[in-house]
């Protein structure tokens, strides 16, 4: 526990590095059986960088085409303000968004977005144009809901709850800042994700067996640290 008595875990090194195939495939079963009703990502540092901020006002941003190094195809990559700075998504994001737009298994689950920026309207534009498939598809179209305002998250999921009726302890969060983290799983016992290096595929695949192995044993890991992977 630490200070503010907030569980953190630390898991183990062989999540990440693919060690013990079967008690993986266990876990990943164990998964499927419990799945997240609302996934809600951080925007800046966790999904996309850099921060939005940091751009020029919002009227002078504007859409930049490029080729996806993964498809070959030509769309979106990212928004740049007249000083030339470019928002795109960072690390895994685009898979992990991908996946949850294509995978059977998500077909239940809604996306959310949940930010504390002051510049709003920005947050919105770099939504409605950013773009993580071949369709087309941007980060808006994917997300069911977005709660983006400055203040204590807490406000921003108890938001989501009312708006969509999923119990705290059916949702998953996703967050490069600590105290957001903190704040919701101690606050509201929602299974919370540190992601000190932006969505990865390590932190996701972490976060879901946190949160299956939270309703598994009928407790809650409050904030879970993926420092050591």
């Amino acid at each position: 526990l630490n200070k503010n008595n907030t569980e953190i875990l630390s898991l183990p090194r062989r999540f990440c590095q693919g060690q013990n195939r079967q008690e993986e495939r266990s876990e990943a079963h164990g998964m499927q059986e419990h799945t997240p009703l609302l996934i809600a990502f951080d925007l800046d540092g966790t999904l996309w960088y850099p921060e939005v901020d940091t751009l020029s006002d919002a009227h002078t941003l504007r859409p930049v085409d490029g080729v996806c190094e993964r498809t070959g195809i030509t769309r979106c990559m990212g928004v740049l303000d007249e000083y030339g700075s470019c928002l795109r998504l960072m690390g895994d994001s685009e898979e992990i968004l991908s996946e949850l737009m294509d995978g059977e298994m998500w077909d239940n689950t809604l996306v959310a977005y949940v930010s504390r920026t002051t510049e709003i309207e920005s947050a919105h534009l770099c939504l409605r144009h950013v773009t993580v498939a071949r369709s087309g598809t941007t980060m808006e179209d994917i997300g069911h809901h977005s709660e983006i305002f400055p203040g204590c998250k807490v406000h921003h999921f108890r938001n989501l709850s009312q708006a969509t009726g999923i119990a705290f302890e059916d949702m998953l969060f996703f967050d490069n800042e600590r105290r957001n983290t903190a704040d919701v799983s101690k606050g509201l016992g929602v299974t919370s994700v540190y992601t000190p290096y932006g969505m990865t595929k390590s932190a996701w695949e972490i976060g879901l067996r946190a949160f299956a192995e939270a309703k598994q044993g009928g407790g809650r890991r409050h904030v879970v640290d993926q420092r050591d992977c």
